[in-house]
């Protein structure tokens, strides 16, 4: 499948980063909500969305209950996202706790891949949750 082009991914009618919201929640029905209670709310605290899991398949075994955090960062491949950025991701974390006690995964999914200092920053995180970074890059979609 060819890369997607982000510049024209940008133009649609529409802001970017509920477009890439709509786009994530879209690939991820397609692929896994089969296997699971997928939930999306407006305005749900932490996460966008988030599946548990009532059968196996290639995220995990039942049991497993994801959430992710879709990130639309206008920022070149490469830059890092930068302290301001940081402290919303580590709050929408901090939110995925308190409002999803018994979530197991939380997933970060940008349109880029981060730096490796600020993957290094993401996995030093505190938290009970496995986390994980999936970016259009990684062949996710």
């Amino acid at each position: 499948m060819p890369p997607l082009n982000w510049d024209r991914f940008a133009e649609l009618q529409g802001a970017p980063d509920s477009n890439f919201e709509s786009l994530c929640r879209s690939i991820l029905t397609r692929h896994y909500a089969r296997h699971g209670d997928l939930v999306a709310l407006g305005n749900q605290p932490g996460v966008e969305f988030h599946l548990k899991l009532r059968s196996s398949c290639a995220l995990g075994k039942p049991g497993r209950w994801y959430g992710w955090q879709c990130r639309w960062y206008d920022i070149p491949s490469g830059h890092p996202i930068g302290s301001a950025r940081r402290a919303k991701i580590k709050a929408a974390l901090e939110k995925t706790e308190e409002t999803l006690p018994h979530l197991t995964d939380w997933v970060l999914w940008t349109r880029n891949p981060l730096t490796a200092g600020d993957q290094d920053w993401f996995y030093s995180l505190k938290t009970k949750l496995t986390l994980t970074l999936w970016t259009s890059a990684k062949g996710v979609w």
